[in-house]
């Protein structure tokens, strides 16, 4: 069973539907808060969020930017909706509309 680490501001923002997800799936992660700037470098893309996920065999896959995040574990805990064209509109104009909160 894999592991996760979610790195992130000391912030509610753009992290919080990725801790919704985990949560709502009980999958227990670790909260890294990077030193910023010195550790920007160290991100991918010098951006957060970034997820790490730790597999069976001690690898790591690192995914950063929030929507891919969000897309990667819903799909990965088969959270999806799907079928119904409709439906699935209305699920991404939910995950758009907040990610449009944070932009504003």
């Amino acid at each position: 069973m894999s592991s996760f680490v979610l790195r992130y501001f000391p912030a509610h923002s753009r992290a919080e539907t990725i801790k919704a997800i985990l949560s709502y799936t009980e999958t227990d992660y670790k909260y890294e808060t990077p030193e910023w700037p010195q550790q920007k470098c160290e991100q991918p893309a010098g951006k957060l969020p970034v997820l790490v996920e730790i597999l069976p065999d001690s690898s790591e896959y690192v995914l950063s930017d929030s929507l891919a995040i969000e897309s990667y574990l819903v799909d990965k805990f088969k959270l999806s909706v799907t079928g119904d064209s409709q439906i699935i509109a209305r699920q991404l104009e939910i995950r758009y509309q907040i990610k449009d909160m944070f932009e504003a």
